[in-house]
């Protein structure tokens, strides 16, 4: 029989493993990849060639006499990480990360086609050295927007060979720091380069064709799956995206993957668009890159292009290679929500429409809840492959809503991770925060501010870190056991 004080020690006791069992659950597995990213001309500065690059030349051009840049700002400096890359690894060392996403840039390796660089590749090679000394493991993308200019002379993505040449550019990278890398990324986000480059004529090349989007599209899941082959050809498969020791390893591209709801989920036309952007959008180019069949059905209302279906080329790869795997994992960049409206009388007839709440410096809407979203839908698409959230993270100057962005959405990744009654866990490797400093934002300049590191750029660039940088911290430090 037990007597109320044996009941109320009981109950304590049962309370309190009750309550240490929800803590543990939010335990990362020790193998998970807390991150944060960036990209070379964004960060690096025109040092060590970037004057041989598409966007260099289009900084310091005028376009119907005005800078295609707002305030006429150019990444000639950017934040020098090309030199103060130690300075940086050790912020990201006391932030308790032990994984940083970076790039490279093609057009300081290969200044003139067919002609490599050693000094560069081996600056790079210090970069990387001196970030694993200080046990941060490094991601490495080939490809995060820029160009060498030869290579828009020869024609670009519309070029059959350009495969063939970005093969060429991958394979000396992968001979030079494949025993510093086996964590790859061909692309960041290719449709964003295809739409922004080769459809809308924002950033270079400056094409407006559908067409040549579609080619560009074609001919850069053809580079991927090559690339894709050769470093597994190099380094080995990576079975479910993990090496030996059970870490993130493998090669695969990233992607900007929103979310895109309805206006009004009771129009049927609403429904259908919303539908139709998040396919374009979302799922087309991954498919195509996982099948070898690149496909882009447009609203057959539409009256300003075609549709496009091709079979990628037998003859990229050998016969035993055509079914891949061309991916080890997603990488799922994830920033905010779009309503969808049908609206016949718009030219794409549909309308991007920024949900009311609070949003970043440049109006993009916060969705916490969304990351889980997207997750969970990118794993219904393509249940295969495991996961990692490559860039989430917001403009904002003040750092007053990056603190609970950040607590924010590492709740709803806990739920994508650990799963509940409703939904299944899902295999997440790893979460990269954008960015670890301010960068060069494109288009914008210096004016939106994603770092967790402010860079005080009139007082010699000095490294300053946000309040954000310790939540963010104490977020690691909390799911860790």
């Amino acid at each position: 029989m037990i007597n109320k004080q044996n009941l109320f020690i009981f109950l304590s006791f049962f309370i309190t493993s009750q309550t240490l069992l929800a803590e543990n659950v939010k335990y990362y597995p020790h193998t998970f990849m807390w991150g944060a990213a960036f990209s070379a001309h964004q960060a690096d500065g025109a040092f060590g060639g970037g004057e041989n690059g598409d966007w260099y030349e289009f900084e310091h051009s005028l376009i119907n006499g005005v800078s295609p840049i707002q305030h006429g700002n150019t990444a000639d400096r950017a934040t020098d990480h090309w030199h103060r890359y130690s300075e940086d690894y050790e912020w990201a060392q006391k932030l308790g990360l032990n994984s940083l996403r970076t790039s490279l840039a093609w057009e300081k390796i290969e200044p003139s086609f067919g002609v490599f660089s050693e000094d560069v590749i081996q600056h790079y090679r210090g970069q990387f050295q001196n970030m694993i000394a200080r046990g941060i493991k490094p991601m490495i993308a080939l490809h995060h927007f820029t160009h060498p200019k030869w290579f828009h002379e020869k024609g670009g993505w519309l070029n059959p060979e350009s495969p063939k040449w970005f093969l060429e550019y991958a394979s000396f990278v992968v001979k030079h720091l494949g025993d510093l890398c086996d964590l790859w990324i061909t692309f960041n986000e290719p449709m964003i380069l295809v739409v922004m480059g080769y459809l809308k004529a924002e950033i270079p090349p400056l094409m407006k064709s559908i067409d040549a989007s579609y080619e560009a599209s074609f001919n850069m899941a053809r580079a991927h799956r090559m690339v894709a082959y050769h470093i597994h050809q190099v380094q080995g498969d990576s079975p479910n995206g993990r090496g030996s020791d059970g870490t993130l390893r493998g090669v695969s591209f990233v992607n900007s993957l929103q979310i895109y709801d309805p206006l009004n989920p009771n129009n049927p036309n609403d429904v259908r668009a919303a539908k139709w952007v998040t396919k374009i959008n979302n799922w087309d180019f991954l498919r195509g890159v996982e099948t070898g069949i690149l496909k882009f059905d447009l609203l057959p209302e539409l009256m300003l292009g075609k549709s496009f279906e091709r079979a990628m080329p037998q003859e990229d790869l050998p016969p035993w290679a055509q079914k891949g795997p061309f991916m080890d994992w997603i990488g799922v960049n994830y920033y905010n929500r779009w309503f969808i409206k049908y609206n016949f009388f718009n030219l794409l007839k549909v309308e991007w429409l920024v949900p009311d709440g609070i949003k970043g410096d440049n109006g993009y809407a916060l969705y916490p809840e969304g990351l889980e979203q997207v997750l969970r839908q990118t794993h219904t698409e393509f249940p295969k492959y495991p996961l990692i959230v490559s860039e989430n993270g917001l403009a904002d100057g003040e750092d007053s809503r990056r603190p609970d962005f950040i607590k924010n959405h590492l709740l709803f990744l806990d739920k994508a991770l650990f799963g509940n009654a409703q939904n299944l866990p899902l295999d997440i490797l790893g979460y990269y925060h954008w960015s670890l400093m301010d960068n060069f934002e494109w288009l914008h300049g210096y004016l939106y501010r994603f770092g967790l590191l402010e860079i005080q750029y009139d007082n010699d660039l000095k490294r300053v870190p946000r309040p954000s940088y310790f939540v963010y911290l104490k977020e690691i430090q909390k799911r860790k056991e």
